[in-house]
């Protein structure tokens, strides 16, 4: 009971929540504008998108977003359910996303993040035991980067998923979400000099 009442009067607890809760608002927002409401639960464990998808969710692809657990398909990883705090501050994100796109953001643009926090989050669980997203430290994402490595065979695809995790980092930092400080970068850029050569012709 006492580390209840230690998690709801920290800062960056609030801060987290009222993050949520402001994305939270958003998404019933875009249902109401789509005339959808009820037809998408936040807390459901996943959102198909898709050609039957709903309201921004529509695409020729069909895909959906699990928020509730960890594929052990994911290579480098275990299957690992997700706690609701971390599913909410995931939600929360994609939200972020879509209402600050001009237009509507890709299926691929909205999932490569989701991917990136989960293995945030695996690192996190398997390190320090945590499951809240204030835990969340450089080291670990930093970590989640050389597990990533360690397991792709692709470097330009690894140094993507780093760009956009440091990028997410980026802009989340203004909300003062976490216990410490978080500055991360990619640790393994690959660009792509052959395209920048032909794009600057």
């Amino acid at each position: 009971m006492a580390h209840e009442i230690t998690v709801i009067n920290n800062k960056h607890a609030k801060n987290l929540t009222a993050y949520v809760e402001h994305y939270k608002a958003k998404f019933y927002e875009r249902l109401e504008a789509y005339n959808a409401v009820g037809d998408l639960d936040w807390y459901a464990g996943s959102w198909h998108f898709g050609e039957k998808g709903v309201a921004w969710l529509k695409e020729t692809k069909d895909h959906g977003f699990k928020w509730d657990e960890v594929s052990s398909r994911v290579k480098g990883l275990t299957k690992m359910e997700i706690s609701k705090d971390f599913q909410d501050f995931m939600r929360a994100y994609h939200m972020h996303q879509v209402v600050t796109s001009s237009g509507l953001p890709s299926g691929s643009t909205l999932d490569k993040p989701l991917q990136i926090m989960k293995r945030w989050y695996w690192e996190m669980v398997t390190e320090t035991g945590q499951t809240h997203p204030m835990y969340l430290t450089a080291d670990i994402i930093h970590a989640a980067m050389d597990r990533h490595k360690e397991n792709s065979k692709s470097a330009p695809n690894v140094s993507d998923y780093c760009d956009v995790a440091a990028s997410i980092i980026n802009l989340l930092r203004r909300y003062d979400l976490f216990m410490v400080n978080i500055e991360v970068e990619n640790k393994h850029p690959c660009r792509n000099a052959s395209k920048s050569t032909k794009e600057m012709k």
